[in-house]
């Protein structure tokens, strides 16, 4: 029987380890950090790290990002919080639990940018019109792959590997983003970047 369940992000790797959780389907980069303590499957998305921009503000793309004088908004436990971490040693960075608090935060100008996926940004922006603009390349490092989240050594892994290598072959993952990801994808694609679900082969 098959049970779903939604929580923050940074609740899903213990839920995974507490056994509240037996595979995370969403929203997990694949990252060496992460994959010491959990299993991943076989890659079944990509996503590069983008940024929600305030209108007004002087910030134009990441390198903008490393003055004190600039705010930039992660949420806590992601990849683009580490990436803040790691890249921006002198850079103002603030940390929020949700995406919308993120977002809010740059809409009302309170940050200059928000760093986040490309999928997420875009639909930000939309919610934004006014007061915030979009830059859809990825931050330098950060356009990795998506997967499947397990807990370590889960006999699932072979079971879950399966079933993303016959949905792809079955043409799933091209459904989904004709029926979900169709304006994003052109919009990416007008801009040279890969789409969500194109890995390169």
């Amino acid at each position: 029987m098959l049970f779903l369940s939604e929580t923050v992000i940074y609740r899903l790797i213990p839920s995974l380890q507490s056994g509240k959780a037996d595979v995370v389907i969403s929203s997990m980069g694949i990252t060496e950090e992460r994959a010491k303590v959990v299993d991943f499957s076989i890659p079944y998305a990509a996503s590069g790290l983008t940024l929600l921009i305030n209108k007004d503000s002087m910030v134009s793309g990441y390198t903008d990002l490393s003055s004190d004088a600039v705010v930039t908004a992660v949420k806590s436990g992601t990849t683009g919080a580490i990436w803040a971490q790691d890249n921006l040693p002198s850079g103002n960075v603030r940390i929020f639990d949700e995406v919308a608090a993120c977002a809010l935060e740059v809409s009302q100008g309170k940050a200059d940018a928000f760093i986040y996926d490309g999928l997420t940004t875009y639909e930000l922006q939309k919610k934004f019109p006014d007061s915030t603009i979009v830059n859809l390349e990825s931050l330098p490092g950060t356009n990795g792959d998506w997967g499947m989240a397990m807990k370590k050594d889960s006999p699932l892994k072979t079971d879950v590997d399966a079933f993303i290598l016959d949905f792809r072959k079955k043409g799933g993952f091209e459904d989904l983003e004709k029926k979900y990801l169709t304006e994003i994808k052109q919009v990416f694609e007008k801009a040279g970047l890969p789409s969500f679900f194109d890995l390169g082969n």
